[in-house]
């Protein structure tokens, strides 16, 4: 079918090159040429700049135009020689080298891994036998550190290349003995080569050049001579620091072109965005039938436009004309392929011609199908598997899963960077009534066929079509390349017609039943126009038309149509007492290849089929139902595919069907059947059976729009079901997937792990099911559910994974999922996988969720920029492994939310929530029964009206909480970190605890051992835990506090804090802010280092400070002061490292105070004094210690005030222990004073020390 055309260059638009492949009648609008860029251009040498030369004068001296440089020759003895003109240059100047070489040092901004271009144009060059023969080399002699083109190898005659020193390659096309341009690209890693035009592949480099030198004519390092250099003719060479754009290139190109007259294309890599491209046909006439039009690109990401003087702004498209509107056939190939693709990489549409097609190549950016609005189209969808799906009017009609019938390797890549052909047919049915479709796909390099399909279009008709063939851009799209495009139209041959005699009753064949008293003859088109009429033997087998515009007719034997025959209801009603066979060359068993498909189309009037209906008999067959109705009685089953190796296809795009009988469809081995559904009403009593049970049949039902209502629904292996955008479709009965006697539930892979065990719900899709749904059902099996439109599922149970594995995807800001009991991971007998993923503004709502649920599950949950709401529990790793990652996400759930539930010894649990919110009714639970691990990252909340616990019981031991920037609000009963079992608790950042409760407060409730490492944030105790004498509590455990506030308690509300057992609080860093009474066991320890701050009203227990500061007032508001009491019951104890600090508000007239009920010993430390001098007044006192139980201190004291301080501090003692500080502007009091004084009162080792506030 291909044809090899010329192919012919032309200028455009400024900054544009156009390769087409010529078509009669048909021309490139040409403009003015293109001006170089400029934008980082650092190299240009031109041979055209040079004068004063005559022919063959040796060149000492070439002139960068770009920046001055001057490319010295490096020998007396061997220079290049000048020429004027070179005919393999289209007439321009160049020099030639022969073992010559120009020299210039520099870097010129192409340094390190750095993108670059570099080009080069030379003629005529010879080979030497030398390993690289070079135009340009540059950089360093060393591995890796060296760039530029050569145009010879030693073995391998004009093999252009890149030698980066020590490593090296080939461009995957060769040069010319003639002229040539070649242009390099580094980028990203990879280099790029284009040679004459064509893209030679793209090379993996490593890049790190040092470019100190740039050699013309030589390889680096040449001493005092060339080596390894081009031996020809040199014109220019380009060099830029950074790698060109699509449209830059297109530009250098164009003035390479209109200088040399030499083409260089650009890549399939490469960005074409801003080229303006445009193809007019001669004198603005279209295309008529016969002709061939076609683009060559290599670049499907631009956007070439095919104009004509009818049509303007719509992209990529060749106008059909001449086409008969009742038959003809359109055809063509085109070569195709992608690289690394990720979603829809290309497409091709024929559309009416009163049809905008501008935006019909499918806009999805992430893989989902892609919409074909108005058109047929061919989409290459790739994103999860190499699959061509086929479309018309935008509804699906087809798929093919690209197979090189390789068992060991059944898919063909089509992202693999290999080009394959498409080859397509479009035959336009007999009397307008759609048509035809054949579409192959094979590999160009080899011929295999590894796809194929065919199969009917209802209401297709070629018109005046437009053809558009679109790479994807944008998304996670690939690049496309399109080349060899050829169309062809053709018209059939004309009809001969004649009618069916009003009232006659009598068989179909017998011509005294026609007007023209014959028999219909083949090819012809004959009419049933009204009446009333009995037919029997009513065999339409001679590829004729019959058409039923009125009347009444009964057909009181078997009703068969034959291969390439049509039957075609448009009015009327024609009612069927037996067997309906659509595609019947002979009532024989056995499938007749090559005698055609047969159609029978309701497009208004009733069918009525009262027995057997078979779709698919010993022929291809179609029924297409647009208006009207199809009405089937009678136990008899409809069957689609009832021979081995026959082609059935039911398609409704309208109308009304109802049906009390079984349909099948698929039923025979072999056999490749398909039922559509994209409007009308479709009602069916009884079940649909999709496949057969042996699993051999090619079967598919596909909803994509209208309503469907059914009893039930079984697909077998091979078998799929597909419900559209659009589409309803309710199941009032049973529903399974993959296997034929499970009745009770819908099974999406029963017995099977083939990947095609899908059920897709589009978008704008409703799915309802009031019965179990299970994913995955039999051990080994695979069954996968993607939902980008709605699905209501109203009884337990949503199972992903029972035995087998599953996966379900809920995808798009307009897909939901309604359920119940949702299980990842169901069955304990065995190793079940169950993969649930909520993405791209998904909801989803369940009545629970467990995420690996049973001993030997696994489940995994991915929640990303969507919403999901559990109407109860929420279990991440239940009982077996279980895993959760939740982004830029809402959760609420109205149950617990347990990390690790179940004993699960060896079991992963974990959930890591970022920039996400979760809103929890009961309890949280990190690590119930078993170990649980949770990350809150970014921003994350969990708020919970329960409790919130980490380590509930023993087998929980291990868990882990980290809170990283986030927010945790308990407003329940009990936030209890390793509550019964050992865990480990970090916060850092901004991270927030707020507990509200009224239970208990604490880490460690029965005894196991506990680590909280608080590293920053805040922890606020906000209520009075109801347990444990209102006390919030360590038992068993230690926290670490190196950062952060802790607040137990808050303004008003004094809490107290319990360690307990052996419970040890280390404080390092931060505050810690008691309201109420601090105190501990005999066996627990507190320590104080550092800078860290304790701020308590009471603490009951002997206190040693060896560090860290002592500051009785609760700073709440931010104001200059905060004074407060803290009170020492017991002893109290100040070593060397340890501060007091005493804040003096004299404003308010009131100050710090530190009150020691038992014995205190100052050992050392300091006092430090906190005021604002320019609010005190001389006379002002304030008691600011209180020792009740006497004072230790040594005979040693130091003071030191500030010199701007103009007030002094005097100190006073009562017998009762109190000390008061006041202030004298007068007193000068000597050293020694402030000995006695304090010395007195046992403070003689404590420095007392000011500070402004």
């Amino acid at each position: 079918m291909k044809k090899v055309l010329t192919a012919v260059r032309r200028f455009c638009v400024p900054g544009a090159l156009l390769w087409a492949i010529a078509a009669p009648g048909m021309s490139v609008n040409c403009v003015a040429a293109p001006v170089l860029p400029t934008d980082g251009l650092v190299i240009q040498l031109d041979a055209g700049t040079l004068t004063g030369f005559n022919d063959g004068d040796e060149i000492t001296s070439w002139i960068s135009s770009a920046d001055g440089t001057a490319f010295t020759n490096i020998s007396d003895t061997s220079k290049p020689q000048y020429y004027s003109s070179v005919a393999n240059l289209g007439g321009q100047a160049a020099l030639y080298f022969d073992s010559d070489c120009l020299k210039a040092n520099g870097t010129f901004g192409v340094s390190g891994s750095n993108g670059r271009t570099v080009i080069a144009v030379w003629a005529d060059a010879v080979n030497t036998g030398a390993n690289y023969q070079h135009v340009i080399h540059m950089g360093n002699n060393a591995t890796d550190q060296a760039y530029g083109i050569s145009v010879n190898r030693k073995d391998n005659t004009n093999a252009v290349g890149n030698h980066s020193w020590g490593n090296g390659a080939n461009a995957a096309l060769k040069a010319t003995s003639a002229g040539n341009t070649a242009a390099f690209t580094y980028t990203g890693g990879k280099d790029y080569f284009i040679v004459n035009g064509e893209y030679g592949g793209a090379w993996s480099r490593n890049l790190n050049t040092a470019a100190n030198t740039t050699l013309i004519g030589s390889r680096l390092d040449p001493g005092a001579s060339s080596t390894e250099g081009i031996k020809g003719y040199v014109a220019e060479v380009l060099v830029y620091d950074r790698p060109l754009t699509g449209a830059e290139m297109l530009a250098v190109n164009s003035y390479i072109n209109n200088k040399y007259s030499l083409g260089m294309t650009t890549g399939i890599d490469m960005d074409l965005t801003g080229a303006q491209i445009s193809l007019d046909f001669e004198n603005g006439d279209p295309m008529t039938g016969g002709q061939y039009v076609g683009l060559q690109t290599e670049n499907g990401n631009t956007s070439l436009r095919l104009l004509d003087s009818s049509k303007t702004n719509v992209s990529n498209y060749a106008y059909l004309s001449g086409a008969n509107s009742a038959t003809g056939t359109i055809s063509g190939t085109y070569d195709l392929r992608f690289s690394n693709a990720a979603a829809d990489g290309a497409s091709f549409i024929l559309a009416g011609d009163a049809v905008d097609i501008t935006n019909n190549y499918g806009s999805s950016p992430n893989g989902e199908t892609p919409s074909f609005a108005d058109s047929f189209g061919i989409g290459y969808t790739i994103y999860q598997k190499n699959q061509v799906a086929l479309y018309w009017d935008g509804k699906q009609i087809g798929t093919i899963n690209t197979t090189d019938g390789n068992a060991a390797n059944p898919q063909y890549d089509l992202k693999g960077g290999n080009w394959f052909t498409t080859q397509f047919q479009i035959d336009y049915r007999t009397g307008g009534y759609g048509a035809d479709v054949d579409l192959v796909l094979y590999d160009t390099a080899t011929g295999g066929i590894f796809g194929t399909w065919s199969g009917y279009v209802d209401g297709m008709t070629p018109g005046n079509s437009q053809l558009l063939l679109r790479g994807r851009n944008g998304g996670q799209t690939t690049n496309a390349d399109f080349d060899n495009i050829q169309v062809k139209y053709e018209d059939a041959a004309p009809l001969v017609t004649q009618t069916w005699l009003t009232d006659k009753s009598g068989n179909l064949n017998d011509g005294a039943n026609w007007e023209t008293g014959t028999a219909l003859p083949e090819n012809a088109l004959g009419y049933i126009t009204g009446g009333t009429q009995t037919i029997g033997g009513f065999n339409l087998l001679n590829s004729s038309v019959l058409i039923h515009s009125g009347g009444t007719t009964t057909v009181s034997s078997g009703l068969n149509v034959g291969g390439g025959s049509d039957l075609n209801i448009t009015g009327g009603t024609m009612t069927a007492n037996f067997a309906i066979r659509i595609g019947s060359d002979s009532v024989a068993d056995g499938y007749i290849p090559g005698s055609g498909r047969a159609i029978l189309s309701v497009d208004g009037g009733t069918l009525n089929a009262k027995d057997y209906l078979a779709i698919g008999f010993s022929a291809d067959g179609v029924l297409n139902l647009k208006n009207g109705s199809i009405v089937k009685t009678g136990g008899n089953a409809v069957i689609l595919g009832d021979r081995d190796n026959a082609q059935a296809v039911y398609n409704q795009f309208g109308g009304t069907f109802s049906s009390a009988s079984p349909i099948l469809i698929g039923n025979k081995a072999g056999t490749q059947a398909e039922m559509n559904i994209s409007g009308g009403t479709f009602t069916n009593a009884n079940t649909i059976s999709v496949g057969i049970a042996a699993g051999t049949a090619d079967a598919a039902l596909n909803i994509t729009g209208g309503t469907a209502v059914t009893k039930g629904i079984t697909v077998h292996k091979g078998g799929k079901l597909t419900v559209g955008s659009g589409a309803k479709l309710t199941v009032n009965s049973d529903t399974s997937i993959a296997h034929s006697s499970l009745q009770d539930r819908l099974v999406i892979g029963y017995n099977t792990n083939d990947p095609g065990n899908k059920v897709v719900i589009s978008e704008g899709a409703t799915f309802t099911s009031n019965k179990t749904i299970a994913l995955g059902y039999a051990a080994g099996s695979y069954g996968e559910l993607v939902v980008n439109g709605t699905m209501n599922h109203t009884v337990d149970h949503f199972l992903i994974g029972f035995m087998g594995e599953g996966k379900v995807t809920v995808s798009g800001k307009n897909a939901s999922v309604t359920t119940k009991n949702t299980i990842l991971g169901d069955n304990a007998g065995g190793n079940c996988v169950g993969t649930l993923e909520i993405l791209d503004g998904a909801k989803f709502n369940a009545s629970r969720l467990s995420v690996g649920d049973k001993n030997t599950a696994t489940g995994t949950l991915k929640i990303e920029n969507s919403t999901a709401s559990i109407g109860g529990d929420i279990f991440i790793g239940n009982a077996g492994n279980g895993t959760a990652a939740i982004t830029n996400s809402t959760l609420t759930g109205t149950g617990t939310y347990v990390v690790g539930g179940a004993a699960n010894s060896g079991k992963t649990a974990k959930i890591v929530m970022d920039a996400s919110t979760a809103t929890i009714t009961k309890d949280v639970n990190v690590g119930n029964n078993g170990v649980g691990h949770m990350e809150l990252l970014n921003g994350s909340a969990i708020t919970t009206n329960g409790s919130f616990m980490v380590a509930n019981n023993k087998g929980a031991a291990g868990s882990t909480l980290l809170i990283e920037d986030s927010t945790i609000n308990v407003k329940g009963a009990h936030l209890l970190f390793a509550r019964n079992g050992s865990s480990t608790v970090t916060m850092r950042g901004d991270s927030v605890i707020n507990y509200s409760g009224t239970g208990v407060c604490g880490i460690g409730e029965f005894g196991d051992n506990g680590v909280f490492n608080m590293e920053g944030g805040t922890f606020n105790v906000n209520s009075i835990p109801k347990s444990y004498d209102g006390y919030a509590l360590m038992r068993t455990s230690v926290q670490n506090q190196s950062g952060g506030t802790m607040n137990i308690g808050k303004k008003d509300l004094a809490v107290n804090l319990q360690l307990k057992a052996s419970s040890q609080y280390d404080l390092s860093g931060g505050t810690l802010n008691v309201t109420g009474t601090m105190n501990k066991d005999s066996g627990a320890k507190f320590t104080m280092t550092n800078d860290a701050v304790l701020s308590a009203n009471n603490v009951a227990f002997d206190f040693a400070q060896d560090g860290g500061i002592i500051s009785p007032g609760i700073n709440w508001d931010g104001s200059d002061f905060a004074i407060g009491t803290t009170t020492f019951q017991n002893g109290y104890t100040l070593n060397d490292g340890g501060t007091i600090r005493l804040e003096v508000d004299a404003e308010n007239a009131q100050a710090d105070k530190i009150i020691v009920d038992g014995a205190a010993v100052l050992n050392g430390g300091v006092i430090d004094l906190v005021y604002d001098p320019d609010l005190l007044t001389n006379g002002m006192a304030f008691e600011m210690l209180q020792f009740n139980g006497g004072v230790q201190g040594l005979d040693k004291i130091e003071l030191t005030l500030p010199e701007d301080d103009n007030y002094l501090w005097n100190v006073s003692w009562t017998d009762t222990g109190i000390v008061t500080f006041s202030v004298d502007g007068n007193a000068v009091p000597e050293p020694a004073a402030w000995v006695l004084l304090l010395a007195g009162l046992g403070l003689g080792s404590c420095m007392l020390r000011n500070r402004k506030k």
